[in-house]
C-alpha cells in the first residue's frame, strides 16, 4: 500500500485546483465519509478531534454535526482545501484548519480523542509510519477512525484500460482487508472493527466518468507510473469504457471501500 512514486508537491497542486468542484464530483467520497462516522460508537463523545487529509471537509462537517461539543482540528497538504475549510469554518469557532503534511511529526497533535481520515490514507507513502505517529496522539482508550480505498476500485475502468491498451490500469496500491488489518497491528493499534464497502457511481458516458477525476483532484497523471495518455490512446480508452454501460445505459465507476475502527490501549 502507499505511493512511493507520488510528488507531494504535485498532490498539493492538484487538489488545490479541485478545491471549488470536489464537492460537486466527490459522490463516493461523500457516501464513504457519512458511513464511517455511522460506525463510530454510540455513547462515544470525543472532546478533541483530527481530520488527516480534510479535503473540502465533507467528514469534518459530519465530525462537527455528530459531536456538538467537540472541538476539531483539519490538516491537509492542499492549500486550496484549507482555504475551502476556512471560509466554511471561520476562525474562532470550533473547528481550525492547517496546511501541513500529516506524515510529518511537525503536525502531530497531542491528547486526541478521535483521529478520522476518510479518503486519504491511500495518498500516504509511509502509511504504517503515520499511523503509529498519529496513534500515539490518541489518548487512552481512544479511537481511530479510518476509510480508505480499497483493491477492485475503479475495476470497469481498469477493464477498459486492459481491453484498449492491453495493460492494467497504472495507480496506486490499493489494500485489501487482510492488508489493513496486518498495517493497523504494525501501528499498535487494536482493530475493533473492519467492514468493506462498494458504492457505483454512474456516469452518462466515459468522459464525464474520466472527468470526475480531474473535478475531484485525483488526476489519472499522478498516479506512479502512469504518464499522459496520447490522443490516440485516450481515444481507444474512451471507446472501450463506453462500451461497458450498465442496462440503464450509465458508465459505472466502482468504489471498494474499506471502514476501519481501531482503538488505542486503555
Amino acid at each position: 500500500m502507499g505511493a512511493p512514486l507520488i510528488d507531494k508537491r504535485t498532490l498539493a497542486r492538484n487538489f488545490s485546483g479541485a478545491a471549488g468542484s470536489y464537492d460537486r464530483w466527490a459522490t463516493a467520497q461523500g457516501q464513504i465519509a457519512r458511513s464511517l462516522i455511522l460506525r463510530l460508537p454510540s455513547g462515544f463523545e470525543p472532546g478533541s478531534i483530527v481530520d488527516l487529509g480534510c479535503g473540502t471537509g465533507l467528514l469534518s462537517g459530519a465530525l462537527l454535526a455528530r459531536f456538538p461539543r467537540s472541538s476539531l482540528t483539519g490538516i491537509d497538504l492542499a492549500e486550496g482545501m484549507v482555504a475551502h475549510c476556512r471560509e466554511r469554518w471561520p476562525k474562532g469557532g470550533r473547528a481550525r484548519f492547517v496546511v501541513a503534511d500529516a506524515e510529518q511529526a511537525g503536525s502531530l497533535l497531542r491528547e486526541v480523542d478521535l483521529v478520522a481520515s476518510s479518503c486519504a490514507l491511500q495518498w500516504f507513502i509511509e502509511p504504517v509510519a503515520t499511523l503509529a505517529l498519529w496513534a500515539g496522539a490518541l489518548r487512552p482508550g481512544g479511537f481511530l477512525a479510518v476509510a480508505t480505498l480499497g483493491s477492485g476500485s475503479f475495476a470497469e475502468l481498469d477493464a477498459a484500460h486492459r481491453e484498449a491498451l492491453g495493460a492494467p490500469l497504472p495507480g496506486l496500491r490499493l489494500p485489501d482487508a487482510p492488508a489493513l488489518e496486518a498495517l493497523v497491528r504494525e501501528a499498535g493499534l487494536r482493530a475493533a472493527s473492519l467492514e468493506p464497502e462498494c458504492i457505483t457511481i454512474r456516469h452518462a458516458d466515459a468522459r464525464a466518468a474520466l472527468r470526475s477525476f480531474h473535478q475531484t483532484g485525483a488526476l489519472l497523471s499522478s498516479f506512479p507510473g502512469r504518464a499522459p495518455l496520447g490522443l490516440s490512446d485516450m481515444r481507444r480508452l474512451i471507446a472501450a469504457y463506453d462500451r461497458l454501460r450498465d442496462e440503464s445505459g450509465a458508465v459505472p465507476m466502482t468504489y471498494r471501500s474499506l471502514r476501519l475502527l481501531a482503538q488505542a490501549r486503555p
